[in-house]
């Protein structure tokens, strides 16, 4: 009888009940707040069972002895405590994913950081310039696209040069006479 009032009162119990019948069908052993009659399950797995109006979610298990132990709980407790768990899984789930959200937004920005610095270097410059950028004040992920603009810019002085020399060669052709 202690132990079943223990069962009750303690604070992490859940809502369930038990019932111990022996293989001739007497009850040995029950719950306080078991239902009167038997659950009408006799098998070793799960059940949705009705009994008394209550819809229950019952456990069977036949021991080798021959006794059956019943363990349920009411669906309605069951559902609740679901209900309960989840909020109180939900809640600090949806913090984290915000909290989540904020830091990957500040770390995004915060690497965005060299190439608005790169963009407003490039921006800044002469359109005549063609000097290479410093690639050695760049992070490592930008430092592989400076190098190349560095390139483009190396042949793009190059394709002036020979433009600038054809055109001075073709002035200086129309300019002297047959």
């Amino acid at each position: 009888e202690g132990f079943q009032r223990d069962l009750q009162t303690h604070e992490y119990a859940y809502p369930v009940v038990f019932q111990v019948w022996s293989g001739t069908g007497q009850l040995l052993f029950y719950s306080p707040d078991a239902p009167s009659g038997r659950f009408p399950h006799e098998g070793n797995d799960y059940a949705n069972i009705t009994l008394d109006g209550v819809a229950w979610r019952v456990l069977g298990l036949r021991l080798e002895t021959g006794e059956q132990v019943l363990v349920a709980q009411r669906i309605a407790e069951r559902e609740a405590l679901i209900r309960e768990f989840g909020g109180n899984v939900i809640e600090p789930l949806g913090w984290s994913m915000v909290l989540a959200a904020v830091l990957i937004w500040f770390g995004v920005q915060g690497g965005l950081v060299p190439l608005r610095r790169l963009k407003k270097e490039i921006a800044g410059r002469d359109e005549r310039s063609l000097a290479p950028l410093h690639a050695d004040t760049y992070p490592a992920e930008v430092r592989g696209i400076v190098i190349e603009l560095n390139s483009m810019f190396v042949r793009l002085d190059d394709a002036l040069q020979r433009y600038g020399n054809f055109t001075s060669d073709a002035a200086h052709e129309l300019r002297t006479p047959l």
